[in-house]
């Protein structure tokens, strides 16, 4: 069982997770970092997150009691009025159940470069679909860390030099717009 400390977590604040299923291996190996989720810390101890099937609202420690490791992050520049209307935002892709995108996830970990899969006819035909699309509305469907960098780029706010559905797990860990707070999960 891990042990949890959300003590001090704010709204709109980020927490990085990893857990030891094959599935978070291969999403912190494909976009070279120690984290395969994004998780956006809501009011009153709820969370938002984009996970199979749809984005959903849930009670934070029981987001995090399936992580094994977790860090929290805040928002260089994040005060009040911001972090009302991120959360909000948040809340309402949750409430319109929008789809989670698992062709988005695949995408972001591709055009990260780190993953060995771009070498592959199939990493090719994922980055020439992104060619393709990146001039629709990628918001039909969102993956975890694109559900936290889009919210955040509607006040306004980046978390990365990318594009929303270009961000990974790893490249808001090395976000020069977050502070890595403190581990919540160890």
């Amino acid at each position: 069982m891990p042990s949890i400390n959300i003590n001090d977590v704010q709204p709109a604040d980020i927490i990085l997770v990893r857990g030891d299923g094959l599935q978070s291996n291969v999403i912190s190996s494909g976009s070279c970092g120690e984290f395969s989720h994004a998780i956006l810390v809501d009011k009153g101890g709820w969370c938002v997150e984009a996970v199979k099937p749809k984005v959903r609202r849930f009670r934070l420690s029981g987001s995090l009691s399936h992580a094994t490791y977790g860090v929290l992050f805040r928002h260089k520049n994040i005060h009040g009025s911001y972090a009302s209307f991120i959360c909000e935002y948040a809340r309402q892709f949750a409430m319109k159940g929008t789809p989670y995108d698992t062709q988005g996830a695949m995408r972001a970990g591709v055009s990260s470069g780190c993953a060995p899969l771009v070498s592959t006819s199939f990493g090719t035909l994922i980055q020439l679909n992104d060619e393709i699309t990146k001039f629709g509305y990628h918001n039909r469907s969102l993956f975890c860390s694109e559900l936290v960098a889009l919210v955040y780029s509607m006040v306004g706010l980046p978390v990365t030099n990318y594009r929303p559905q270009q961000v990974t797990p790893g490249a808001l860990a090395k976000s020069p717009y977050l502070n890595r707070i403190k581990q919540v999960v160890s």
